[in-house]
């Protein structure tokens, strides 16, 4: 059972990741069609997850979820620099659940925080070549590409680009589509 609701929205809510949460995590972690999209090369068990989650890294994690959880969604504590105001995002969907908008609306959710309350002056993320559904994500919540790494991730046995894309707050209190704040 997700954890308390952090942030929410009318259709998704940002949760705590509890200890109950971590099988299903690592279930998703371990499946191809997550890790190969997010560089996580090596397989998982729930014992190194537990561990994982125990560490206090500082990093914002949260579980994105409609009533069960659908996704996960995170700014790094490597990413996070307080000294430039600067973070990385990342997130994964169960593929379960793709194409029904969870990555959309959670990655607005989460910038807006990012935004509002952290006082974030710059969210970076990157896409692999071949996820053009998650460009499409950031895409739509206002980031902008900003270069191509190319041929950088080895992934399934051939080199792919690596896209950044980065989204400044004057650009985000700009849109007109922001998450109800």
């Amino acid at each position: 059972m997700p954890g308390a609701v952090f942030l929410a929205t009318d259709r998704i809510e940002l949760r705590t990741v509890e200890s109950e949460d971590l099988e299903w995590i690592n279930g998703c972690r371990n499946d191809p069609r997550i890790w190969e999209s997010m560089l996580m090369h090596t397989p998982r068990s729930l014992d190194r997850t537990q561990q994982a989650h125990s560490d206090d890294d500082g990093r914002i994690d949260l579980l994105i979820c409609e009533d069960d959880p659908v996704g996960r969604i995170w700014l790094r504590q490597d990413g996070i620099d307080e000294r430039y105001g600067n973070a990385t995002l990342g997130y994964w969907i169960d593929p379960e659940a793709w194409n029904d908008g969870y990555a959309t609306a959670a990655v607005g959710l989460m910038v807006s925080y990012g935004f509002d309350h952290l006082r974030l002056h710059k969210v970076s993320a990157d896409v692999l070549e071949f996820n053009p559904a998650s460009a499409r994500v950031l895409e739509g919540n206002g980031f902008t590409h900003e270069g191509t790494h190319r041929k950088e991730a080895f992934v399934s046995g051939e080199y792919h680009d690596r896209h950044s894309y980065g989204m400044l707050v004057d650009e985000w209190k700009g849109m007109d589509t922001q998450v109800d704040r």
